[in-house]
């Protein structure tokens, strides 16, 4: 059984190309006209099904402008730049050090100096400290905030764009500490409590690495580990990729066939195709939040739900279907996420495996394993000099070695290690 028609995958690809060529206009259109159009274009596609293709487009244009406006609007004023008062924040996401000095989230609890940021996220630095930040930490502190902004240069860094793409409110740094109001149990915590646990059990030069293959904590990389993996071209595997949330998925469903063999009544309550489906969907959600829900998990998490979901309802799904619905999940949740090269890279990577990898079988492993890499280095080869301005020679032949033993051996060792490093973290987090 197909899916409806508004879900066709080439409806799902417009509403993305629209999202994507807002990006390019020079200015946002008025937030009125843009609530106008998404209920216009809905009004279209309702009345005339053969516009499908048009209408989507055109409200994901409407919609990415409307969003982009609330994401502007949610920032600190330039009339109010640079003004100091008290906030009551808790630090999300993992807090960086750097000698005496930390870069960290914030999400504001309370402030009469600022009531406007209450609920919304401010990034801060914190100089010259011997405080000691961790996930959840709740505190009270005087701070100086700013209207997030940043120099963009050609081949450069651009802040302001990160900021937008984290939803910063403001930036600033803290003066001073007036107090701390304890500690909030979140999922952040947990991942630095585990993060600990493998630097203690394994030391800092070897730790580095597990962290960031299996939890995305780069915090212990250095200038010299990012160069080598730049030069090597084998930086996405470091950062958590899509195949980890496959992997993880693919354990619980396993997790749950054993148990249906160990035990068979179970079935009399819910049938192992269920189970396996809501397990995977499950697994991948938790792995993906333990991730801090890196780009590429998020959208391997997806597409897993995706499958499942038709599964569970009875609907056919293919392969480019469950990536339409992924992309366009995505957008609907926050479309700025398309400014990301991770977004580009990660679809585009898919996209290009589904284009040109054969459709028939019996070709071995070896085969379609190198067939696989060519195609995502050559096919990726003009984003990649676009986002990074550079290439490396050497990186396809690298990655011939690096994909199989990073992905199968050290990437399931180290996430097996995490289970087992996890049981003592649990506690600790609370």
């Amino acid at each position: 059984m197909q899916l409806a028609q508004p879900l066709r995958p080439i409806n799902l690809f417009a509403f993305a190309l629209g999202v994507a060529v807002l990006q390019r206009l020079p200015s946002l259109p008025d937030t009125g006209f843009s609530l106008f159009l998404m209920a216009l274009s809905a009004a279209l596609f309702l009345r005339f099904r053969r516009t499908g293709v048009l209408t989507a487009f055109l409200f994901g244009i409407a919609f990415a402008a409307w969003s982009a406006g609330m994401a502007l609007a949610q920032r600190l004023p330039l009339v109010e730049s640079g003004g100091r008062g008290q906030i009551i924040a808790e630090i999300r996401d993992l807090p960086q050090q750097d000698r005496d000095q930390w870069q960290f989230e914030a999400e504001v609890l309370h402030s009469e100096d600022f009531p406007f940021f209450e609920g919304r996220r401010i990034k801060l630095a914190w100089y010259r400290t011997q405080a000691r930040l961790k996930p959840g930490d709740v505190r009270h502190l005087e701070v100086t905030l700013r209207t997030p902004n940043g120099v963009y240069n050609p081949g450069g860094f651009d802040a302001e764009q990160r900021a937008l793409q984290k939803r910063w409110a403001a930036q600033g740094y803290v003066r001073e500490e007036i107090g701390h109001l304890g500690q909030r149990i979140t999922i952040d915590r947990f991942r630095d409590d585990l993060s600990g646990q493998i630097r203690r059990q394994l030391g800092d030069p070897r730790a580095r690495f597990v962290a960031a293959l299996a939890l995305g904590d780069t915090r212990l990389l250095q200038d010299d580990d990012w160069e080598l993996l730049r030069i090597t071209g084998i930086t996405h595997l470091i950062a958590i990729s899509g195949f980890h949330v496959g992997m993880v998925a693919l354990a619980a469903g396993w997790l749950v066939l054993g148990l249906y063999l160990v035990w068979p009544g179970i079935a009399l309550r819910m049938p192992q195709a269920i189970a396996t489906a809501w397990a995977a969907m499950l697994a991948a959600g938790i792995y993906t939040a333990i991730a801090g829900f890196a780009l590429p998990t998020v959208r391997t998490a997806l597409m897993i739900a995706a499958f499942m979901m038709c599964r569970l309802l009875g609907r056919h799904c293919s392969v480019i279907h469950a990536v339409a619905l992924s992309m366009a999940a995505m957008l609907l949740w926050d479309p700025i996420s398309i400014l990301a090269p991770g977004f580009w890279l990660s679809f585009g990577g898919v996209l290009l495996l589904i284009a040109f990898m054969p459709r028939q079988g019996g070709q071995g492993v070896l085969r379609p394993f190198l067939r696989a890499q060519w195609v995502a280095s050559i096919g990726l080869l003009t984003l990649t000099v676009g986002f990074f301005g550079q290439i490396t020679v050497i990186g396809p032949v690298v990655n011939l070695l690096a994909i199989p033993w990073i992905s199968l051996v050290v990437v399931p060792l180290a996430l097996l290690g995490c289970v087992f490093s996890g049981f003592p973290a649990i506690p600790g987090a609370f």
